[in-house]
């Protein structure tokens, strides 16, 4: 005669399948963290964009950004506050971090920027897939550098497939079954 596990082992383990099966495969990405050795679960704060990016992609055009600073529960990031925006380009805002010792982690056409903090309490966990245990002031890509294109806290610009990537930089080829993506622009012939 075969045993079966108790009732509430079989209720835990459905819930837990239900929750890998409801939960999209991505839906940490670019917003997963640990908290480092030190302890410090404060990161830093997440800047992001609230209008698209030009193509191709300028680090000199300016973008309001929203500030929000954001804090590690061991897993994934979270927004404990709000700082408001700030009006700057990409270029700007990454030299004058960086060279007040901040490491920046951004998006490819930066308008989504993660400054993780420095100083007596420094965050020495891993943000998006980056470790920043021994990392020094500077720019830091994640891997795949596209998960960066999905946005942790706040969800400024539209998002129609509810990926967490705004859809002007939804990528066809990373997602062809939900990419809602900016429309071609026709081709037009005199």
């Amino acid at each position: 005669m075969a045993l079966s596990p108790p009732p509430c082992v079989r209720s835990g383990f459905f819930f837990l399948a239900f929750l890998a099966l409801a939960l999209p495969p991505t839906c940490l990405a670019d917003c997963s963290c640990t908290i480092g050795s030190n302890g410090i679960y404060i990161i830093g704060f997440e800047m992001t964009a609230t209008q698209c990016p030009v193509t191709p992609f300028s680090d000199a055009r300016t973008y309001v950004y929203l500030v929000s600073p954001i804090r590690c529960n061991g897993t994934t990031s979270s927004k404990y506050a709000s700082y408001g925006d700030t009006m700057a380009s990409p270029q700007q805002l990454i030299s004058y971090y960086v060279n007040n010792g901040y490491r920046v982690i951004r998006n490819e056409s930066g308008t989504h920027l993660l400054i993780v903090q420095r100083g007596t309490y420094p965050f020495t966990g891993s943000v998006s897939g980056v470790s920043m245990a021994t990392a020094g002031p500077g720019v830091y890509f994640s891997t795949p550098v596209t998960s960066m294109d999905r946005y942790c806290s706040e969800k400024p610009l539209p998002d129609q497939d509810q990926d967490g990537i705004p859809d002007c930089l939804d990528l066809p080829e990373i997602d062809t079954r939900f990419n809602l993506g900016p429309p071609a622009c026709p081709i037009t012939t005199p």
